[in-house]
């Protein structure tokens, strides 16, 4: 499967931040074969590992998170109106014009219930907290149905909106488009002899509180890592000093969070392979799970890639395909230059 195919049966299995755990026979099915084992970790973290067959392996964790902004219910009135609180952070501002989807025992479309911002000359966001969503349904039918207080609630999951010039507007791509991209540089592994063993860690709660990263790595305990998430794409109110520019493949972050060798490393094969990247400057914080992963136990040698998205925390986030397909080349180039035993005769 291409990246951007593998991405649309991603972004179809919901993962709100804080209910991950319900998807795992979903994406067992789908990225099961890639892989030679899965297993469901607490709190609601999704492993997929490629052993070598070589013992005391080098363990190589890439770690994509799973889970997606969204919402909870959080109160439910007569009329049927639903409140919400933000699980991550979604855009407020992008809220009042957007199609949602309430996850309850059957998907059940929703639009929310007056602007996102107070009128007069303030024109300050409304508070996620008191947000209103609106379904047609009564209290007592949306009960029937399963809603609940609790219930969580996603943008609407639509197939992605295929643009001009191969760019892809969505739901969710932070950061199934990372998990793709991933998946894909596994793929391309598949005839690659290894002395590692890779552990693909579909992280919980990075929009929250980054638990899944932190107990993710502490049950593997890997030599090294790749932390793969979005980066910010150009937009009018993005600038290209604080983006990446779509097309112009991952960007590598230098930052106090990342490990020197992986990162020239990354950049070193990328120029070699003729694969594009952009370099980042990120001095304190990549933004990323690397802020787990890099510090636990006694420290993780971690490097970073991020695929530009623009538009991010929206419902309609927009990547360029071959950001993605460059994305999955480079992983698969730094993990053969790396990790395979052609590398280390």
């Amino acid at each position: 499967m291409t990246c951007t195919e593998l991405f649309s049966a991603l972004q179809k299995i919901p993962s709100v931040s804080g209910f991950e755990q319900q998807a795992g026979e979903a994406l067992n099915s789908l990225l099961g074969p890639c892989f030679d084992e899965y297993l469901p970790l607490l709190p609601a973290n999704h492993l997929f590992i490629r052993r070598a067959g070589k013992e005391n392996a080098k363990k190589l964790m890439i770690d994509c998170h799973f889970d997606e902004v969204g919402f909870v219910v959080n109160s439910m009135r007569a009329d049927g109106i639903l409140g919400l609180s933000a699980m991550g952070g979604p855009d407020p501002l992008t809220l009042g014009a957007g199609a949602f989807t309430v996850y309850a025992n059957q998907p059940i479309p929703a639009v929310m219930q007056g602007a996102p911002v107070t009128m007069g000359s303030s024109r300050k966001a409304v508070p996620t907290n008191e947000l209103q969503l609106f379904t047609g349904y009564s209290e007592s039918k949306l009960r029937e149905m399963g809603v609940d207080i609790g219930t969580p609630v996603g943008y609407a999951t639509d197939e992605p909106l295929k643009l001009q010039n191969n760019r892809i507007a969505c739901k969710s791509g932070d950061n199934k488009t990372s998990i793709a991209a991933a998946v894909r540089a596994i793929e391309l592994l598949k005839d690659t002899k290894l002395n590692c063993d890779i552990y693909l860690l579909l992280s919980c709660e990075e929009e929250s509180y980054m638990a899944g990263a932190r107990t993710g790595t502490y049950a593997v305990m890997p030599d090294a890592a790749l932390v793969v998430d979005v980066d910010f794409g150009t937009t009018p109110d993005v600038g290209k000093n604080k983006a990446g520019s779509p097309e112009g493949g991952p960007s590598i972050p230098l930052s106090i969070q990342t490990d020197r060798r992986m990162t020239l490393r990354l950049t070193e094969i990328a120029k070699e392979k003729e694969i594009p990247y952009q370099m980042t400057i990120c001095p304190l914080s990549t933004g990323t799970n690397a802020r787990a992963v890099a510090f636990s136990r006694e420290g993780v040698p971690t490097a970073v890639l991020g695929v530009p998205l623009q538009n991010m925390h929206t419902g309609v986030e927009v990547f360029a395909e071959e950001d993605l397909e460059n994305t999955a080349k480079l992983i698969a180039a730094y993990i053969t230059a790396t990790y395979s035993e052609e590398a280390q005769k």
